[in-house]
Order: C-alpha cells, then structure tokens, then sequence
C-alpha cells in the first residue's frame, strides 16, 4: 500500500493530517469495483450479519434452554448462566456506545482474474483513539481466534472450527478492535481487544447452530480471557476500526497510535489513579498479553507475575508496619476497603481490593526524628507478638524451646524511638518456655543450641500436655511475664476483662514456627482478633532488593544489633521484634530518597551485577586454549592410583591369570 493511501485511510478516520503512529508494510490491496452489494444491508437488531450461514439469529431463552439440555462435558468452561453477571454490567455502556458493526460492501478483485469476493473495511462510526465507556468489557481479539482449538473439547473441535472460524470465516463476523498498551513495558506491543458483547453473541450462534453450551473458559479474569476496565482513572482501550478479513486486521495493526495517543477533544481525567488501581491494571493488561501467547511463554509471564506480586507484598508489609508504629498515616482508601490484611505472611497488592474512590496520594514520610515521639496516631493500637520455636535437630516433631516476646504499640505512646531505638526496644517483653519431656535433647551438630542461655529473665518449665494453654495465655492481655498477675492488686483482678486488643504475629520465617506450633498443638491463625502475620525474612529481603534469604544473626549484623546466645528461642523472638523496628526505621529513610537517587542505587546494581558476569566469565574462560602453534607434546602416563585391599596394599593384577592368546 502507497503512503498516499495510508494517509488517504488515516484522513478517513481521523479527520486529521498529522497523526503521529506506527507504520509498517502490509499487502498490497486490489483496487475497488463495482457498487455495493445490496444483499449486506443493516440486518434487523438482534441478528449477526454474515455473508453465508454460519452465523444465524441470536436464539431466545428457549432455545438456548435447549441447547443446554445436551450441554458437553468440560472441565475447562463455566455454566453459561455466569453471562447474565457479566452481561448486566455492560449492556448499559454497549447502548450508549455508538461503535457498531458496519456494513460491507463486496468488490471483486481483477488483479487475480477472478471474481472472489474480498472485503474492505468502511469508514467507522468511532473515530481513531475514541476512549471506550467505563464499565464495558472486552476479550483479547487473539485468544477469541484460538477459542476453537485451545479450549473446546477435542469431540467438537472440527464442527466449531470449520463452520465458524477456519478459512476466514472468523474474520468475516466484523469485529470493532480496540487497543491498549500495557504499563512500564518497553518490549511488549499493544494488547488488542474486541467487546465481550461480540464474543457472547459468537458463542450464542455457536451454540444454536450445533447445539452445544460452549461458554467462557473457566475463571476468564485470571487467564486474562475477560478484562473489565472500570471507571477509576486507569487507561481503557481506545477504538482502532472495524476488521472483516485477515488482511483488514493486519492493515489496522499497522495504524495503531503510539503510546500517549488521543483525540483533541478529549477531556483530560478528573483525578489520577492509585497506586493499587495502577497495580490491577497492569496484571490484568498482563494477564490479557498472556491469553494471546503460547502456553509456554503464558508460564513465564504467570511465574514472573507471581514473583511481583510477593515482592511488592512484602514491601506492603514494611508501609502497614509503618503504619502500626506510627511512622506512617493511613490512607482514606485503606480504611474505606474494610478489608483486613492478608494472615497468609505473603501480603500482595491485592490484598485490599480497589473501591473505585481517589484521592491524592499521602505524601512520602521523611526522616524520622529519634528524639521524638511518633509523628502519627498507631493503626489499630495492636499487640506485636513475636514467635520462636526451636526442635530436636535429628527430628523436627520434637518441640525443645517456646520463645514469645511482645510489643505494645500503647506502651510506645508519647515515648521517643532514642539512639538505635534504644527507648522502643527496651518495651519488648519475653518468656522462654522449655519442654520438660525434651529437656534432655540438645542441639550440638547443625546448629550450636543454649537452651539454657535465656538472656532476657528465667526460663520457664512445661509439660507436653499443657504447652498449648501456656502458648495461649501469651496471646491475651497483659500479653506479658508470667508474674505480672500476682503482682497486679486485687481491685485490678476482680475489674471486668480487658477487651480484645489486635494482634500483629510476627516471626522470622514465620510460617516455619507457625507449623511448630501446630505440632504443638495451637494455632494463633484462628484468633478472631489476628489481624495480619509479618515476616522478618521477607520484609528484609524487600528492603534490600535481594532474591537470597538472610538468616536473623545477619539482619543483626547489618542493623548494628548486639545477637548474644541465638537459637535460644526466647532470646531469638526479642531479636525478630528488634530487627522488625529496625526495617520499619530503614524503610523510612529509604522512602524519603528523591527519584534521582533511587534511580542511581539502581543502576549501580546493575552496573556492579554486569561487572561480576564479565568478571565470572573471564575467569571461566582462562585456560581453555592452548594455542595454535605445537603438535600437543609426547604422550601423558596415566596418573590412576591402583586399588588396594583394606590393609592398605595394592592388589594384584586381575589380568595376571588370563592367558595370552
């Protein structure tokens, strides 16, 4: 195609001279003849055009009752009535819409000497770059194409397949595109989609037609089969123009707007979006990439998403750990979500789903002042409550040592966190609870135990059979030493109960001692009043950008912690809850770096990350070549070491009895 044409195309559409967008060859088109043909005008509404039988009236209830009297087996497709959900949600948007299908007009083509039919794409109704309705639902236009082959039973394939998508015939229905670019991607192109309402109605014909009850495939939003676009100031896919034949469709990929793109007279948004809004959109645009792959590279995307996911929530953790000690105000959307955190100890970014309200982002917290208190109110006043557990190294269901130490946010009210946090540290209480029937396993080859090296008061003796009520009543107020009740006065002991104060678990590798516990017998998931679990481990590792776990002794390290006696599970749930004040204080001062240093930091790891390699492959490729000169010297004797008996003496030869031939 000449660039006069594609101009002349773009000019068609738009209406505009100079519009910036990506051009490539396509084939070249045969020149138009004839009138149109009067046998494509506007079908009645209601009806699907078609030039031929494959596609036939949208059925009523009644036959699509009947189709679904002789519905296939599947495990791959959900019951067609899940349409009705989704169908409500945008039949609103689909009628204010003035996208349609268009009439097409047949033309022969002289350049073939033939009279084949082709068909050209008329000018649309939408124009270029027209943003799509909030609220409207679209399909990747590439997984709708391989519908037949990838997700309908193999008994039926070839019916589906050659009545309504093989030799064009799926190109013929006339799909309205649109298209969409994914977010922070420089190597991925434009996702493009066409309107749910369209494939609904393909299904519907496929369905009447051979009387079948093909549907979605099961869970569409996760395989990124169906992707709604709400209205929440994230982008939504804008219209391309309409694709009747293979070759139209590839014409329009040519034509699609770069990034940035839209009409003149298009109003700018009224709010931006947040960060959690940016986050669901770019899954699911990702999600939707994925659908139009192959299954091998749709494995990948889902194995790196997964990995996103558990990065970004574990620095999830350390912003609602923030919040819990007072370093950080919570947003109105938090608290509008009334939903808690997650209590699996892998919070993700969609932990509190998305209510559709904005409002301008809190700004970053700057530096803290040790000296002083706090800055803000304590999120839900909770109760840290750190867990260590350790066992019998030569079995594992051998519970030896109980550690729980605690924090009371109250007890850091109006108190200054001090040098190193000094002052919020020394509020930490602990127990250490030993195993009487294990009192005599000791850990002495893997890990070097003291169990008997309690740092942080007297080590307390148990039985098996009343650990788990021992456990519990350290999850209850005054969440403190075993004393503090005999001390407390009488008036205080007859005084109606303490209400119920949230509960934050805190372990490092918290789902290792959470599985200790249920040896045990007791399981703090179940408490009504849990709202999350944090992890050190993670938390750390999302502070330092690093893929490799980290042991506590080594957080302590880094931190400037002083570590005496670990793994005495006493002494190691006071250090969890040091290290956890300890990255809420970093990841503070690493949140308030400006855009210019967080960008150095991260190019530097770069640079030194590609350094190692070379350096790794220099050293692996020294010493390999020898040279081109030379003819390789005389022969090497062998250097094999002969065998010996076990007094050390070489044994005789095996060969010595066989005779020569």
């Amino acid at each position: 195609m000449s660039r006069k044409i594609m101009d002349d195309r773009l000019k068609m559409l738009m209406g505009n001279d100079s519009l910036p967008v990506r051009m490539r060859p396509v084939e070249k088109e045969p020149e138009m003849q004839g009138p149109p043909s009067s046998e494509h005008a506007s079908a009645p509404e209601g009806t699907l055009q078609h030039s031929g039988s494959s596609f036939l009236e949208k059925p009523d209830h009644k036959d699509v009752d009947k189709a679904t009297e002789k519905a296939i087996e599947h495990d791959q497709v959900i019951p067609a009535s899940s349409w009705d959900t989704i169908e409500n949600a945008t039949n609103a948007s689909e009628k204010l819409s003035p996208l349609k299908p268009q009439q097409r007009t047949n033309t022969k083509a002289p350049d073939h000497g033939s009279t084949s039919t082709i068909h050209q794409i008329p000018a649309p109704l939408g124009a270029l770059g027209q943003l799509a309705a909030a609220g409207r639902s679209f399909c990747p236009l590439k997984a709708i194409s391989k519908y037949p082959y990838k997700y309908v039973p193999k008994r039926v394939q070839e019916p589906v397949a050659s009545s309504f998508f093989a030799s064009g015939k799926f190109w013929e229905k006339g799909w309205e595109v649109y298209y969409i670019y994914p977010l922070g991607s420089s190597t991925l192109g434009p996702l493009l989609l066409v309107p749910f309402s369209q494939v609904q109605e393909l299904l519907v014909a496929v369905n009447t037609a051979l009387n079948l009850n093909l549907t979605l495939p099961r869970d569409p939003e996760e395989i990124g089969f169906l992707l709604h676009f709400e209205d929440d100031y994230t982008p939504r896919p804008r219209y391309l123009g309409l694709a009747t034949v293979k070759m139209s469709f590839e014409n329009l990929e040519g034509m699609i707007p770069l990034p940035g793109f839209k009409p003149k007279d298009e109003p700018a948004e009224a709010a931006a979006p947040s960060d959690r809004s940016l986050a669901a959109f770019k899954l699911k645009v990702e999600r939707g990439i994925a659908a139009t792959q192959r299954s091998k590279n749709a494995a990948k995307l889902k194995r790196q998403e997964n990995r996103i996911q558990s990065q970004q929530g574990w620095g999830n953790q350390i912003k609602r750990l923030h919040r819990y000690l007072g370093l950080r105000e919570r947003s109105r959307e938090s608290s509008d979500s009334g939903a808690p955190p997650s209590t699996s100890g892998i919070a993700s970014c969609d932990d509190h789903p998305t209510t559709g309200v904005s409002e301008a982002p809190k700004p970053v917290p700057g530096p803290v002042d040790m000296e002083s208190a706090a800055p803000y109110v304590s999120d839900s006043s909770v109760v840290f409550i750190a867990v260590d557990l350790e066992a019998y190294e030569r079995n594992h269901k051998l519970v030896t040592e109980i550690g729980i130490a605690t924090l009371d946010t109250l007890d850091l009210a109006g108190v200054s966190p001090g040098e190193g946090a000094k002052n919020w540290n020394s509020k930490i209480r602990a127990r250490h609870i030993r195993i009487q029937e294990h009192g005599h396993l000791h850990n002495t080859d893997f890990v070097a135990g003291c169990a008997d090296k309690f740092e942080f008061g007297e080590s307390e003796w148990t039985s098996l059979e009343s650990a788990p009520q021992l456990v519990a009543s350290c999850f209850r107020a005054p969440f403190s030493g075993p004393s503090q009740a005999e001390d407390m006065e009488p008036s205080l002991l007859t005084a109606s109960p303490t209400p119920k104060r949230n509960i934050i678990l805190v372990g490092h590798d918290i789902s290792m001692d959470i599985s200790y516990l249920h040896t045990l017998g007791y399981s703090p998931l179940t408490l009504p009043n849990l709202v999350e679990t944090l992890d050190t481990m993670l938390m750390y590792r999302s502070l330092k950008r690093e893929l490799q776990a980290r042991s506590l002794g080594q957080l302590l390290y880094d931190f400037d912690l002083m570590g005496w006696n670990l793994h005495n599970a006493g002494n190691d749930a006071v250090y969890t809850l040091q290290a956890m004040i300890a990255i809420a204080f970093k990841g503070i001062s690493l949140d308030g770096r400006t855009k210019e240093e967080k960008d150095t930091e991260k190019w530097n790891k770069v640079r030194a990350t590609m350094d190692e390699a070379v350096d790794k492959a220099k050293m692996e490729s020294e010493g390999w070549s020898s040279g081109g000169e030379g003819d390789g010297g005389p022969a090497v004797p062998s250097k094999v070491t002969p065998p010996t008996d076990s007094k050390g003496k070489a044994k005789a030869d095996s060969n010595a009895d066989i005779p020569e031939q």
